[in-house]
């Protein structure tokens, strides 16, 4: 594919703006690919006319850049763990990335799929209790059943009585 977007051929099918990308994949046979982000922005916008393929590839995290020692640097990163932890930030995509919901049946799908998926792990979720409920259990449960081996093993011991090799 390399070779092929390194072609002369394969050079003209290759845009310089986002917007640009959009519009041909409106317009023509054309896939464009750019970040989910970006993708679910325009999927959610009038006219209605694309969509997303398969699950998001290759995601990457945004980061901030601060002066090296800046003072604001531990601030910043509790702040934004914070609003991560708490659900704001995952708010705020679905804020402005699904914005009204102008594309309805497209964002409708895309909830009862996130509603049906156990795992979805494409957004930060806010920790809570039940996502330790199944550790803690298996935890509690090795120490009952540790407990009740030492339990079995003392009475065997206590009442049985070691065996001792004696020597005639």
């Amino acid at each position: 594919m390399a070779d092929y977007l390194m072609s002369d051929e394969g050079s003209e099918q290759l845009v310089k703006t986002i917007r640009e990308g959009i519009e041909k994949a409106r317009q023509e046979n054309y896939a464009f690919i750019t970040s989910s982000l970006t993708a679910k922005y325009y999927v959610n916008r009038l006219p209605c006319s694309l969509e997303t393929i398969g699950e998001p590839f290759a995601q990457r995290s945004f980061g901030f850049a601060l002066p090296i020692n800046s003072p604001y640097r531990d601030a910043f990163e509790n702040h934004m763990l914070q609003l991560q932890e708490s659900g704001y930030l995952e708010y705020l995509e679905e804020k402005w990335w699904r914005g009204d919901e102008e594309c309805w049946n497209i964002s409708t799908v895309e909830n009862h799929g996130q509603q049906m998926s156990e795992l979805y792990v494409y957004r930060p979720r806010q920790i809570n209790l039940e996502m330790f409920f199944g550790p803690l259990m298996l935890l509690v449960a090795g120490l009952v059943l540790s407990g009740m081996i030492a339990g079995v093993e003392i009475l065997y011991f206590k009442y049985k009585g070691r065996v001792s090799l004696t020597v005639e």
